[in-house]
């Protein structure tokens, strides 16, 4: 890559964010909706003439989720791994704050943050709600984790009975429950209590987490016995605690969100309903079969699929299912298929079908859903969300309303971003980008990079993005593979979680056109989290 001075990048940076207001200002000004034509259905029934479009769903009452947070003075012990519990309690929520979706609900209670454990009265009623359940506010949400504490008593009891008013009336509602040990408040034992609320109605599934317990069985009771009676689940982890909250939200915050219009499979091609490229669409599975979906497409336009299969959590963990997604011909043969793969039932998964050339008038989406044990047709159903469309419609309606950040063409000038916020730039092909985070020496960090395609350049030229996480002297303690797509497509790119031994990391994003040899000062918006 070519050196550039301070004033050379400036300029080009000013032109970009031109060019880019023009574009979104275009499309804002030109963008159509055309409706989706479905033709109910299920699997067994016979061929049936096409019906007129069912008017779209009525939006669902908002789900919302409720982080109940240990903050007792247990909080304040060590881990083997370094840091403190309290540490890598905060450490997950903040991971988790920036993984939430943006239509999200939620909010954090946190119980023992502010008696200590020598005034027992006082402290067994010790509860507060930092974050009220709300449409989220990232920023909001941060300042609430940074600014609790570790001090007394472990009210979980309490504790709950008062996150029964935190929740709206209305809407599927879920508790996420964190703790390092039993209620130290009890009696009433916390189950109990649970029981109590929910004979006065309190409809909420209560996910509990014991995090550290070590051999704390009176602890692995209550909180066993919390979800069992609430119809949620219960974890044991001693580390990796964020992948454990993040995992019960995602699936949560899916559950609670509108999936989509009524998309019923057929067993053959020659049956199957037909949708519209650009809407989401659900069906149910049975493990065992594989459904079919026609699409009228563009001839010669390149089409990609995305599915998603929502999680069976009573599923048992000895059910594993593996899902493979393709798009195929009118003979049945593959065009592209997803990487497949397995994973228990009561997780869910997702299975993306690269974009290909589609020189016809249609195609047919084909998901199947077998047992990857090798076992035949299944009791399990499965709630599947899909989408068929072309990539370029995809580039060209970025979703951006997070945090602005302007990179830097060194590190020592870049400006300073918020670890698990979601930030925002324009980049330019043949030029690289810094971006300062401070971080915990000892954490470990990694990074994600959504770089969006720019579609009035269409597939004239590649661009290799290469994501890093470096040192203050572009030392890289990790990077992404770089890979690179059309110019006009979306692209990821992932940095695998390292450990960072100092108190700040760079994030740098470097742009190449890899077919014209560097230098094509083109623009395209990035998304990118490090966490």
């Amino acid at each position: 890559m070519k050196a550039r001075d301070a004033e050379r990048y400036r300029w080009h940076r000013l032109v970009a964010a031109l060019t880019t207001v023009a574009a979104v200002a275009s499309l804002v000004g030109c963008g159509t909706d055309t409706p989706p034509s479905t033709q109910p259905g299920s699997p067994s029934a016979s061929v049936t003439s096409a019906e007129p479009s069912p008017s779209p769903r009525a939006e669902p009452t908002p789900g919302s989720l409720l982080i109940v947070m240990d903050s007792s003075g247990s909080m304040n012990e060590s881990l083997p791994t370094g840091g403190t519990r309290l540490d890598a309690a905060k450490n997950a929520l903040r991971q988790l704050v920036g993984d939430l979706p943006e239509d999200a609900r939620a909010g954090l209670r946190v119980f023992g943050d502010k008696v200590p454990n020598t005034d027992r009265e006082r402290g067994c009623r010790d509860t507060t709600l930092i974050a009220p359940v709300a449409p989220l506010d990232r920023q909001s949400m941060l300042s609430a984790i940074d600014g609790y504490q570790a001090t007394g008593f472990t009210p979980i009891g309490y504790s709950l009975r008062e996150a029964a008013s935190d929740l709206p009336k209305d809407g599927p509602r879920s508790i996420i429950l964190v703790t390092d040990g039993e209620d130290t408040c009890a009696p009433p034992d916390p189950c109990e209590t649970v029981r109590d609320l929910k004979r006065e109605g309190f409809d909420v599934t209560v996910h509990t987490v014991g995090f550290a317990l070590s051999d704390n069985k009176i602890a692995r009771d209550q909180l066993s016995c919390i979800a069992t009676t609430t119809g949620g689940e219960f974890h044991d982890v001693t580390d990796g605690l964020d992948r454990t909250l993040i995992d019960i939200a995602t699936r949560q915050m899916r559950a609670f969100r509108a999936q989509g219009q009524p998309l019923a499979g057929k067993f053959t091609q020659r049956e199957a309903n037909t949708g519209t490229l650009g809407t989401r669409y659900v069906d149910t599975i049975q493990m065992g079969d594989r459904h079919y979906y026609r699409f009228p497409v563009p001839p010669g336009s390149r089409i990609g699929a995305t599915v998603y299969t929502a999680a069976e959590p009573d599923a048992p963990s000895s059910v594993l299912l593996c899902l493979t997604a393709s798009l195929v011909d009118a003979g049945g043969g593959s065009i592209s298929s997803g990487p497949g793969g397995g994973d228990n039932a009561y997780n869910s998964q997702v299975d993306s079908v690269a974009p290909k050339i589609i020189n016809a008038a249609e195609v047919w989406l084909s998901i199947a859903a077998s047992s990857c044990r090798g076992a035949g047709r299944g009791e399990w159903k499965f709630r599947v969300e899909f989408t068929v469309d072309t990539p370029t419609r995809q580039a060209n309606t970025p979703k951006v309303t997070q945090p602005p950040i302007e990179g830097a063409p060194v590190p020592r000038d870049a400006a300073t971003g918020t670890v698990g916020l979601r930030h925002t730039d324009t980049i330019i092909s043949g030029e690289a980008n810094y971006y300062r985070f401070e971080v915990k020496p000892g954490e470990t960090v990694g990074a994600n990079v959504l770089t969006m395609g720019n579609p009035k350049k269409g597939r004239s030229s590649v661009l290799c993005v290469t994501a890093s996480l470096v040192d203050e002297n572009d030392n890289a303690y990790q990077r992404s593979s770089g890979a690179g797509e059309d110019t006009d497509e979306n692209q990821v790119d992932d940095i695998a979680p390292v450990a960072v031994n100092a108190d700040q990391v760079w994030l740098k994003i470097d742009a190449d056109d890899c077919r014209n040899g560097g230098d094509s000062s083109i623009s395209f918006p990035v998304e990118f989290t490090v966490r």
